[in-house]
């Protein structure tokens, strides 16, 4: 490779060994990007811990209200009154979060806890659709918030 190829590659400045010519550079682009990720990792967080704090308000609201109630009707409860939908839909979005989050790895019964990590997660992935998923793990924000004993 003669000068002239070096200067449009961007390899091996003069002086400079073939292991420096090896280490990645910083470009404006890789800069960007590492940016943006980082920004997008710190917006998943917050989306997390506020929809954590806002179901964790909501449900303390609603078990003083219900002192009594079956813990699968709070639930239900709160999936109706959060996303403004009937005891059917409810139920069904019951059904997901137990089979996202209660089935597997060993099957246990619905908690609160699984049932704010499957809807905070479901709104998240509806409002950002263009960015194809989350980079971090929102179930683990969530669960600094909401006790698994709820």
């Amino acid at each position: 490779m003669d000068s002239s190829e070096h200067e449009m590659t961007g390899l091996a400045d003069a002086g400079e060994t073939a292991e420096q010519a090896a280490l990645p550079r910083f470009t404006p682009r890789g800069v960007l990007r590492y940016a943006l990720g980082r920004f997008n990792a710190w917006h998943q967080r917050r989306f997390a811990r506020r929809g954590a704090r806002l179901a964790r308000r909501s449900f303390e609201q609603l078990r003083k209200a219900r002192p009594g109630a079956e813990c699968a009707d709070l639930y239900a409860e709160f999936v109706r009154q959060r996303n403004a939908v009937d005891d059917v839909a409810a139920r069904a979005v019951l059904r997901r979060a137990e089979q996202s989050f209660a089935a597997w790895p060993e099957d246990r019964d619905l908690n609160f806890q699984d049932v704010v990590k499957y809807v905070v997660i479901a709104d998240y992935l509806a409002t950002y659709r263009r960015r194809g998923g989350t980079t971090v793990d929102m179930g683990q924000v969530i669960g600094r918030i909401i006790p698994r004993t709820w």
